[in-house]
Order: C-alpha cells, then structure tokens, then sequence
C-alpha cells in the first residue's frame, strides 16, 4: 500500500501505452449506516499523459472520500490495473527536514542533493517511530469506535473527535446525514460529543449502553512539539549512516573502527532531545482484569 499526504489530490497509474481505458474507478469502506461497514465506489475522473511505452494515468481523488484507506481500479482493453492507497498526515514537511538535515531535493547535479521520495521515505519512518515511541497517531484518520455510555450527557472518546458523521445504538440513528432538527458538539478537550436539540441537550448516554461514533478523529494541525520531534529524528536519519540511526552514539574513532554507545542505545527514538519532547505525549493504557 502507497503512502499519500492529505493535501494530495492525485494518484498516478501507470499503464501500457498502447492501452484503452474502459473505466476508472475508486473506491473505499465507509460505515455510513451499516454494520459491517460497506465499500462504497465511485467513477473518478482522470487525465492521460503519453510516456511509451507506459503512459500515467493521473486519477483525481473523489472529493467525498474520507482521510481513509482508498483503492484505484483502471480497466482497459488488455486487464486491470490496480493499487491501494493510505492517507496520511506528514509530522514534518519535506523542506523542513531538508533544512534542518543541510540537503536540497530540487537540483540533482548539486551538492547534497537527496530525492524528494527519499525524504519522504525518511519522513514516513520517522512518523513509525514517533507512534511506537508514544502509543498515538498525531495526524488524523476516518474510524468507527464503539463507545461506552456513562449515565451522562457526554459519550466520551480517547481518540480526539474532529468531525463527527455518524452516532447510533444498535438499533436507531441518534445522529446522521438523514437526522433532523439534532446537531452535535464536541467538548473543549475535544475527548467528547454532545447531541442537542435546537439549544437544549438532547440526549443522555445511559451507562451499559454501546453507542458506535463514525467520524474524523485526530488533530487539525500536527502539535508543534511533534513537528519539531520529527525534525529532529528525521534530519538525523537523513544525515547519519544507517547503522547509527537508532542508537546513542556518544563516540566514534573511525580510525579504530570504535563506537561508545550509551547505555540506552536500544531506546527512544534514536534522538535524546526528541525523546525527551515525546515522554510527555506517551500514552499507556491500563486493562482491569
């Protein structure tokens, strides 16, 4: 599965030149009422560029898809083409680890130069680390969570909600695209949802009762301590040999072949400073047995 950043509003296929398109389509699960949740799929519009003997095919993203897993399907005369796509949100842009890493992505005949889908690359891996280090996701992401009720008016989240599409039991639609005269609000820790009726609340969520939330979890905006972690990793990554970048080295005599590591050379993200940043993010979970 490829990577594409949020802004993106392309994917590229590639197929024989001499091919015909029949059709383009894209599709993705939504839980927009059912459970299980269902694929919904749509005809995307796209563009054709010559290049023998492939020819891209840019395929535009349907505006009503959610920051969810996507797939592509381009049939022509000769077969199926196909490829599936994750939708992500960068902790950390390509120029600014560029910058901070001392290489440039736009000139390949100049100095330090490294390719802009190396740096992505190196972006990607920073982010893995980042999530394993802290147990969250700091972009944001199309889910459907089962919610506990707990006899008050707030259905409460761990995940941060964004936007919400979908609340029902497992009998009614308390909130939807179809649902009249209710509306929503998230609270100020944006860790829960409130129904209401024109101003008055609407709804109470009964303790014993699971309610299933579908909608756009995460954060608006990657936090600047995150983006600021990623800089540091990532730029390491992309300034330090492979085989240190996970480590502490605290000396190195190349002369000698000698590396000191510190004794927390198989900890963290590899950067002290950006390990430090991210304690305070780390997220433990406890399970009552």
């Amino acid at each position: 599965m490829s990577e594409i950043y949020e802004s993106q509003t392309q994917v590229v296929l590639q197929i024989p030149n001499a091919d015909t398109i029949t059709s383009v389509k894209a599709s993705q699960v939504r839980w927009d009422y059912e459970r299980p949740p269902l694929e919904i799929v749509e005809t995307a519009s796209y563009t054709v560029g010559s290049e023998s003997p492939l020819k891209n095919v840019s395929i535009n993203i349907p505006a009503t898809f959610k920051m969810a897993d996507f797939n592509v399907e381009i049939i022509t005369n000769s077969g199926t083409f196909r490829d599936s796509y994750e939708r992500v949100v960068p902790y950390a842009s390509v120029d600014q680890l560029a910058h901070a890493a001392g290489v440039q992505h736009t000139d390949p005949a100049g100095d330090n130069y490294r390719s802009e889908d190396d740096i992505k690359q190196i972006e990607s891996l920073t982010r893995a680390v980042i999530e394993s280090e802290t147990g969250r996701c700091f972009g944001k992401w199309y889910q459907a969570y089962d919610l506990e009720g707990t006899e008050t008016h707030v259905l409460y989240s761990s995940e941060p909600v964004l936007d919400v599409d979908l609340l029902r039991t497992h009998d009614d639609i308390l909130y939807g695209p179809d649902t009249v005269d209710i509306d929503y609000a998230v609270t100020p820790s944006g860790h829960g949802v409130e129904l209401f009726e024109d101003i008055d609340i609407y709804y109470g969520f009964p303790d014993g009762y699971t309610y299933m939330l579908v909608g756009t979890f995460g954060y608006n905006k990657v936090p600047a301590d995150i983006n600021h972690a990623a800089i540091l990793i990532g730029s390491t990554y992309l300034c330090s040999p492979a085989s240190y970048w996970n480590r502490y080295v605290e000396q190195t005599k190349f002369g000698e072949s000698q590396t000191k590591f510190h004794r927390l050379a198989f900890a963290g993200t590899g950067n002290a400073a950006a390990d430090i940043i991210l304690q305070k993010y780390q997220f433990h979970r406890y399970f009552i047995i």
